[in-house]
This record gives C-alpha cells, structure tokens and sequence, in this order.
C-alpha cells in the first residue's frame, strides 16, 4: 500500500515538474480570476516579440487566454483604443504571482515600449 502510493505521488510531481521548473497547484474551491487588458499597440514590429513571448509564461501558473484581439463590439460607452485581451487564472493568487514572476516582468518593458495599456485584475464568482 505505501508503494502504491510512493509510486502515485511520484507520478504526480512528475507530471508537475517540466521544462520550465516546478508547476504550482493553486486551490481549486476559490474564484477564478481573469485578466483585463485594453493594448492599444503602437510599434507592431516590437509588440510582435511580446506576443511571442508572453503565452509560455502563463502555463506555470494554470493560466489561458480566453480572448486575444478579436472583434469587439460596444454597446454602451466607448469602444476600447484597441484590442482586448482576457485571461484566466485559476485564483486571484495565481493571477498576482503571475504577473510578478521573473518570466512576466522581463517582458514588461517591452510591452510597455510597444503599447499603450489598461490591465486590471478582476476576481471572479465561485463556482
């Protein structure tokens, strides 16, 4: 029985354990939390770089874009500048260690170079 289960947690941090290092386990029972970016870009040929870089970063830490840059319609106030960016995370705590990671914030001043932005946090409802 004890090796059963050696041989079970070994598989799991196996399976948890990739290129990029040790993945995080972020708690199932809290909200999800997305990511709200409004990028107006200004130098596509340097934004292209971020573009490229910025989704490997966001596997660690149980994270998808749910929308990138895709038709946008307003039904109420101003359209947005310019695209839209959705991403979720499992938490809000993923969402934050995210963004503060090493991997994110060398890629922050190439956005930052490359566009204009609004990025906030939103939590989500419990499931």
């Amino acid at each position: 029985m004890k090796q059963s289960f050696a041989y079970a947690a070994a598989g799991v941090l196996g399976a948890l354990v990739g290129a990029g290092g040790v993945h995080v386990l972020y708690a199932q029972g809290s909200p999800p939390a997305f990511l709200v970016a409004e990028v107006e870009v200004t130098d596509p040929a340097t934004f292209k770089e971020y573009a490229q870089k910025y989704p490997a970063t966001l596997a660690p830490f149980g994270a998808k874009a749910i929308a990138q840059g895709g038709k946008v319609e307003a039904l109420e106030g101003a359209p947005p500048a310019g695209r839209v960016v959705i991403i979720q995370y499992p938490n809000l705590k993923a969402a934050e260690d995210w963004w503060n990671a090493p991997a994110y914030q060398e890629l922050i001043p190439i956005r930052q170079k490359a566009s204009k932005s609004r990025i906030f946090l939103v939590e989500g409802l419990a499931q």
